[in-house]
């Protein structure tokens, strides 16, 4: 692990209030965010798959004991995601909605503790997307201790998302007003958080062990994967179907139709735009192949509407 790229990112990031990040082939932040540091640090797209999360993380620390997978539940939405770690299984308390990457990735912090801690490079969160960067807890007390605060410059701490801030972006995006965030709740410390328990006799059963006694701090909201998202965005009525995505994508996908449906307007009106300014020129080197991409792409759950629900 390249920890003097780290500490270079800290020397060179400016105070909370200024966002002025140096750039440049040789910079440090350009360097942590190429692909060669796979081994330092790993990208979350804002649409990410939550049960992949943990694997990111894993190819970086490589536990040897870390890992996720969604399972169906009878509850709605039908499906959760169980976190592994050390044999110990927890649940994320998903709401269905946008909110549910912070909140992976804010329960994947809690279920590290106290070996591990995931921070974000704070020149990411001006993208689509989160760079992580997971390190031992010893670690990041040893930066702080050489640098202080000029860490929290560089390397935000993961927190618990504002579920009323989500609800107002939300709504905002589906024309609806906000309704109330959600208040389910969270299970106890005398609570299993998976829903039915594992089978001593099993081969695959694992212990399992719920969050602390309302994790995300005193007076923080607490959830459950029955509640449905903010602005009503769980319904199926508001999910975009899979099969019609890539019947647009092979009709119409060159007029970006798919993607207008999965609600990527800059990206869908796009596409048209680069056949006719080229005057065709790039319709088989470009536009076919994109189709192609974009068809596997909503095949296999990786291309979503931007609400950031899977498609049906």
């Amino acid at each position: 692990m390249n920890l003097d790229l780290i500490k270079r990112v800290i020397e060179t990031s400016p105070p909370p209030e200024s966002h002025d990040f140096q750039w440049g082939e040789d910079s440090p932040l350009s360097q942590i965010w190429e692909d060669e540091n796979e081994d330092l640090a790993y990208w979350v797209d804002w649409r990410e798959e939550d049960d992949l999360i943990p694997g990111y993380c894993e190819e970086v620390l490589n536990t040897g004991c870390l890992s996720a997978e969604c399972v169906d539940i009878e509850e709605e939405p039908g499906f959760a995601v169980d976190i592994t770690y050390k044999g110990k299984v927890t649940r994320v308390p998903l709401v269905v909605g946008a909110a549910d990457r912070p909140i992976t990735m804010f329960t994947l912090n809690q279920v590290l503790a106290p070996d591990y801690e995931v921070r974000y490079l704070r020149a990411s969160l001006c993208t689509d997307g989160w760079c992580c960067v997971p390190l031992p807890t010893a670690g990041w007390q040893e930066l702080q201790q050489e640098y202080g605060n000029k860490v929290d410059w560089a390397f935000t701490r993961i927190t618990m998302p504002d579920l009323d801030e989500y609800a107002r972006v939300e709504a905002m995006f589906s024309n609806s007003a906000p309704s109330a965030p959600a208040t389910a709740t969270v299970p106890t410390s005398s609570e299993s958080v998976v829903t039915a328990a594992a089978d001593p006799t099993s081969p695959s059963s694992e212990p399992t062990t719920p969050l602390p006694e309302n994790p995300f701090g005193a007076g923080s909201p607490t959830f459950s994967t029955s509640h449905p998202a903010p602005g009503g965005l769980a319904t199926d009525a508001r999910r975009k179907s899979k099969i019609l995505s890539i019947f647009l994508a092979l009709f119409f996908g060159t007029l970006g139709v798919h993607r207008l449906y999965l609600g990527h307007y800059k990206s869908g009106l796009c596409m048209p735009a680069l056949i006719i300014l080229s005057h065709g020129v790039f319709l088989i080197p470009v536009i076919f192949p994109w189709i192609l991409v974009d068809i596997y792409l909503i095949a296999t759950g990786k291309l979503t509407s931007t609400d950031g629900l899977p498609l049906v």
